[in-house]
Parts: C-alpha cells; structure tokens; sequence
C-alpha cells in the first residue's frame, strides 16, 4: 500500500485472504502502524466464508500525514483459538 507523506487522512483496505472453517467470528487486525497510521480492523464471519472454505477479508486503515520511509506492518486473523499473522509494509513516499 502506498501513501504520500503530505496527504490525508486517507481510507484504504487490506485484503486479508483466509482459508479454514470456523464457527466463531474471525477478528483482523494491523500491528506496528507507523505514526499518524490508525486501523478499525474488520471481521470475518462464519456464514461468509464460501463452500471451500476461502474468504477475502477487508482490514480498514487510515493513513495521515506520516514520515516518508517503507514500514512493515503485521496482519493478524485470529478466531479466538487460532491466530495467524502475515508481513505487510505500507509505503510512504511522494511518487504513489
């Protein structure tokens, strides 16, 4: 994902692609934002993930006036029993 340094804030979503069953709802999170970076998250529930049992997720994020530079976030999805996580980074620079 990237963003201008002199902008915003500006609304943008993740995809968090998951694969399994469950019967409870799965939780989305971003961890490590950079500064002026805010996430509400998102949610998976179980009657929305298909017949094979794969599902694109949306993970809000905000990103305001930040630092130019490359940060690597954490994505994390996590059914209360289970948690898995996967690198993401969000790029900050003038040419986006």
């Amino acid at each position: 994902m990237c963003s201008r340094p002199d902008t915003g804030p500006h609304n943008f979503y993740f995809l968090a692609p998951v694969t399994g069953s469950t019967t409870e709802i799965i939780e989305l999170e971003l961890h490590n934002l950079p500064p002026n970076v805010t996430s509400k998250g998102g949610a998976i529930h179980p009657d929305e993930l298909n017949d094979n049992g794969e599902f694109n997720g949306f993970v809000h994020v905000a990103i305001g006036p930040t630092p130019a530079g490359e940060y690597d976030i954490e994505l994390v999805a996590s059914d209360g029993t289970d948690t898995q996580s996967s690198p993401a980074r969000i790029s900050i620079r003038s040419d986006c």
